[in-house]
């Protein structure tokens, strides 16, 4: 499994324990999708760049790679790639933590 998968699995499996602890909790509202969450993390982490920023990189997935914000968590690889492209290996890196620490 790439390093890719891997940013996006880990994700989902946190977002599932995530769900399971707030089911346990009767006044706690199940948020919508895990997909939903995902976007959610992904805006969050892009977020250290600022906000012009982060919307210039959405920009650049959607029309280099034709990945729209709503798609990222059906096609991570292209994600990760376009993120790759725009910031080099050791550029996406830091980027891949900052969503996973969301």
């Amino acid at each position: 499994m790439s390093r890719r998968n891997l940013l996006f699995d880990s994700l989902k499996n946190r977002i599932v324990i995530l769900e399971k602890d707030r089911l346990r909790e009767p006044s706690m509202k199940v948020a919508s999708t895990t997909e939903n969450k995902i976007v959610h993390c992904v805006d969050e982490g892009l977020q250290i760049f600022g906000e012009s920023a982060k919307e210039v990189i959405y920009f650049y997935l959607k029309r280099n790679f034709q990945l729209k914000k709503t798609e990222i968590p059906e096609e991570p690889e292209t994600f990760c790639k376009a993120i790759t492209s725009l910031f080099g290996e050791d550029g996406a890196k830091p980027i891949e933590e900052s969503i996973l620490q969301k």
